[in-house]
């Protein structure tokens, strides 16, 4: 109650200690909270001042009841919110007068242990310079500016707050929480709505959906603002919906230009050091008899299946097509509402590229019937899918959204928008090697282009086995995953890298299709980007524990 008793006491009462009095409200509230007489309060605060003074401001198991019995009656609230100072920070102002220009309103404060609580929001404003102090930000000319401080309680309306605004955003990183279902299970769970209310107050308890988006929305403004030290700055009189588009825009167009905070990442398990004779990306046919059974094994067989006419090394893989074991599968999963990861058939999609004269397509064996299923889609799509660049170790460095599907018309959209794209963002490391479904529709498509020297286009293990022609020569000589020695380990017993990582993310990533579904632009981009931006967050604190040390490459180093 320190900024309520403050607030009472004269100009030139000093704020770095106790006051030697009590307002009436204060002294009539402790008398009736503690038993002691009226008129002894005042003697009790001259002695014991000090010390209550320097206690911390904690909350303690039963005070919640003390001021529902005897504070509410005199306009007092367990919680009442404060701008974090009483002086105009102004340069030009007088730092020594205090503002007691006081305005309050009622809120709700959406706490995690004691439910739903009344409280009040002072404003202070200096009269000298115009401004208002919030408890979160000032107002200056219309402006809303965001202290450089991350707030306890968050303002996500004209009168709720929210508490811990993280623990909100981690629901939907960690489960694909969706604002709605945020909303629901705070009302269902938490909000307490069997504790009344003061019999006057006008703000309800129930949190709403839009809360749950603006707690995201501006947590992560004002996060990435404290980053960059710079102060988040938002119109004051635009309508809420409004207020954070323009701020928004900003951030994805700045993501867009400088890329993702691990840009420049690197660990010991996406990165390998290796010394070749001519210091390039190593590429041979594999020299050893692998166990037999293995996906590595199996790739080999493959490519020696397509150079049957050359005459093998005697320690070469049989090329006997007899033992080419190899079925190609149907692959594709989604995300159930239970987070469990499920096989499915493809929906159909069509594609708004234009066909590749002369372009020799290795594409997976398909029945009679086909390999798609016919399904009715009910809901608006107003994109096709995220394409997204994954480290081997679960870091994403890119994405870019496609409005139409990653066939091989669309390699140029692929190569030109995304790959090229991302590698002109400073601080990026162009890879010795991208692995990609299609990546010999890719290699061979941009056969002679400069840019791709000295660097390997390889399929994913996954994708190769089970779907790629077994007899595409090219694909087979250019992008087997099994002659590039470097992706394998040392003993040549397995894969040094985790070649389906993009996949897999990919489901996770999928999580997300029903809370974008109905996202304009601007959200749709600042959501996914701080989804990953978190993902990678994790990523990154995992790869820490696990020892793979991972590290920002210096741009003096690039």
């Amino acid at each position: 109650m320190k900024d309520n008793i403050n607030l009472t006491q004269p100009l030139e009462m000093p704020y770095d200690g106790p006051p030697p009095i009590l307002p009436p409200s204060i002294q009539g509230f402790l008398s009736d909270a503690t038993g002691i007489a009226l008129n002894l309060i005042p003697l009790c605060w001259g002695v014991l001042k000090e010390e209550a003074w320097e206690q911390a401001e904690d909350i303690w198991a039963g005070d919640e009841e003390l001021f529902r019995n005897y504070g509410w009656n005199q306009g007092i609230m367990l919680m009442k919110l404060h701008p974090h100072t009483h002086f105009c920070d102004n340069a030009d102002c007088d730092p020594t007068r205090p503002m007691k220009r006081e305005n309050q309103r009622q809120i709700i404060i959406y706490t995690l242990l004691r439910g739903a609580q009344p409280g009040y929001h002072i404003h202070l404003t200096c009269k000298t310079f115009r401004t208002t102090y919030h408890n979160n930000y000032r107002v200056v000319d219309g402006t809303r500016i965001y202290y450089s401080t991350t707030p306890k309680y968050l303002q996500v309306g004209e009168h709720q707050f929210v508490e811990d605004a993280a623990t909100w955003t981690s629901t939907m990183v960690l489960r694909w929480f969706s604002a709605t279902n945020g909303a629901h299970l705070y009302n269902q769970t938490l909000a307490m709505h069997d504790e009344v209310l003061p019999p006057d107050w006008k703000i309800g308890k129930t949190i709403e959906t839009a809360h749950v988006w603006d707690t995201f929305i501006i947590n992560a403004l004002l996060q990435d603002s404290i980053k960059c030290g710079e102060e988040l700055e938002v119109p004051h009189t635009s309508d809420q919906c409004d207020r954070f588009k323009a701020a928004m825009e900003r951030q994805n167009r700045r993501i867009v230009e400088e890329g993702q905070e691990e840009i420049a990442h690197a660990c010991n398990k996406c990165m390998r050091v290796t010394e070749n004779d001519d210091g390039t990306f190593g590429k041979k046919v594999e020299d050893k008899y692998y166990e037999r059974g293995g996906a590595s094994f199996i790739l080999q067989e493959r490519y020696c299946h397509t150079n049957a006419s050359v005459v093998a090394p005697t320690n070469s893989v049989s090329t006997s097509i007899d033992n080419v074991m190899v079925t190609d599968l149907q692959e594709e999963f989604s995300v159930g509402e239970d987070g469990d990861v499920r096989m499915m058939d493809p929906a159909t999609s069509s594609s708004v590229g234009q066909a590749v004269d002369g372009l020799d397509e290795c594409g997976a064996k398909k029945s009679e019937q086909g390999n798609q299923v016919l399904k009715a889609i009910f809901s608006q799509q107003q994109t096709h899918n995220e394409q997204i660049a994954v480290c081997p170790c679960g870091v994403i460095v890119g994405r870019t959204t496609f409005h139409g599907t990653e066939a091989v018309s669309n390699i140029d959209l692929l190569e030109q928008l995304f790959l090229k794209a991302l590698c002109n963002i400073p601080g990026f490391q162009k890879p010795e090697g991208f692995i990609y479904d299609c990546a010999c529709d890719l290699h061979q498509q941009h056969q002679g282009d400069p840019w791709y020297n000295n660097v390997a286009l390889c399929v994913d293990v996954f994708h190769f086995l089970n779907k790629h022609k077994v007899t595409h020569k090219h694909c087979q000589e250019n992008c087997n995953p099994a002659t590039y020695p470097k992706l394998m380990t040392d003993d040549k017993t397995g894969w040094f890298f985790n070649t389906s990582i993009a996949e897999q993310t990919n489901l996770w990533l999928g999580g997300y299709q029903a809370i974008c579904r109905e996202l304009g632009a601007i959200k749709f981009n600042f959501f996914l980007d701080e989804m990953i931006r978190l993902h990678n967050a994790e990523i990154v604190r995992q790869l820490a524990t696990q020892g793979y040390n991972p590290w920002c490459t210096p741009a003096n180093v690039l």
